[in-house]
C-alpha cells in the first residue's frame, strides 16, 4: 500500500470567529486527517486545540508572525483508527479573540498510525513569491503538506513541485488560503511554496508544512531507478511490486 493522494473534507471562511470546518466526505479507516487554520489578531494569539469526532488531535505545526496585525497559520492532524464520518465537525479553540478564521481539511491513507510526524517548518514573509521554509526528512517516504495564509483577495500558483488542494478567500476580511502537498520517495530538504496573484499593498504571509511518514512497510515505487528490467514485460510488473524498506530492508527483484 502507497502513500495515497490527499482527498479534500472542504473548506470554511468565517469573519470575527472561529472557522469549525464540517467534513464533506466518509474517511477511511485508519487514515490521518490533516487540518490547516490560517488567521488574523488584534493581538497575538495561538491555536489552544482542536476537537471533532472523539479523535485525539495534534497541533503539529503553529507558525506566528506580526505583519501589519499578528497572524497565524496551524497545521493539526488526528489518526482515525475507525474512519470518520461524513458531516463530522472539526472545531479549533483559540487563545482568545480574532478577526476571522480560515480553515481547510483532507485525509491521506498509506501513512503511519504511531507518531506520525517527521519534520516541519514554518516561516513569515512580506513578499510574494512564499515559502514555509526548509527541513530534511530522516525517511524515505513522506507526505509534504501545509499551505499559505496572507491578506488580500488572492489565488496561489504552487511551485517546487507541489500540487495544490485548496486555494479559497474570506471576502469579509480580504484574505485568502492555500494548501499543497507532494509525496517524497526519498529523504530530502523540503519545502512548499507559491505564488499569490498581485494584490494592492504589502504582502502578509504566514505558512508552514509537516512531513508525515509513511506506514512501516510502505514505499514508494520507483521502477525505473530501482528495477532492472532487462527481458522483462513491464506492464505487469510494475502493478505487482511494492518495496517495503521503509524498515530499512531492501527487496532487490530480478529476472530469471
Amino acid at each position: 500500500m502507497a502513500i495515497g493522494t490527499p482527498t479534500t473534507l472542504g473548506t470554511n471562511a468565517v469573519d470575527a470567529a472561529v472557522a469549525p470546518l464540517t467534513t464533506t466526505a466518509t474517511v477511511p479507516s485508519g487514515a490521518l486527517i490533516v487540518v490547516c487554520f490560517g488567521w488574523g489578531s488584534g493581538s497575538a494569539v495561538t491555536l489552544s486545540s482542536v476537537a471533532g469526532g472523539s479523535l485525539t488531535w495534534s497541533i503539529d505545526h503553529a507558525q506566528a508572525y506580526s505583519g501589519a496585525i499578528p497572524w497565524g497559520f496551524a497545521v493539526v492532524s488526528a489518526q482515525a483508527p475507525s474512519g470518520l464520518a461524513s458531516g463530522t465537525t472539526i472545531t479549533p479553540t483559540m487563545s482568545g479573540a480574532i478577526f476571522g478564521q480560515l480553515s481547510a481539511g483532507c485525509y491521506c491513507t498509506g501513512l503511519a498510525t504511531s507518531s506520525p510526524v517527521d519534520v516541519h517548518s514554518g516561516n513569515g514573509q512580506t513578499q510574494d513569491p512564499w515559502d514555509t521554509g526548509s527541513a530534511t526528512t530522516t525517511v524515505a517516504d513522506t507526505l509534504v503538506i501545509g499551505g499559505s495564509f496572507r491578506n488580500g483577495l488572492n489565488t496561489n500558483t504552487p511551485s517546487g513541485g507541489a500540487t495544490e488542494l485548496h486555494d479559497f478567500q474570506l471576502v469579509a476580511e480580504d484574505w485568502a488560503q492555500c494548501t499543497e502537498y507532494k509525496v517524497l520517495s526519498a529523504t530530502a530538504s523540503t519545502s512548499l511554496a507559491g505564488t499569490w496573484t498581485t494584490a494592492a499593498g504589502t504582502p502578509d504571509v504566514v505558512s508552514a508544512f509537516v512531513a508525515y511518514k509513511a506506514a512501516a512497510g510502505v514505499q514508494q515505487v520507483r521502477p525505473d531507478a530501482d528495477v532492472t528490467t532487462t527481458g522483462w514485460t513491464t506492464t505487469p510488473l510494475w502493478s505487482k511490486i511494492e518495496e517495503t524498506s521503509a524498515d530499512g530492508t531492501v527487496i532487490t527483484a530480478t529476472a530469471s
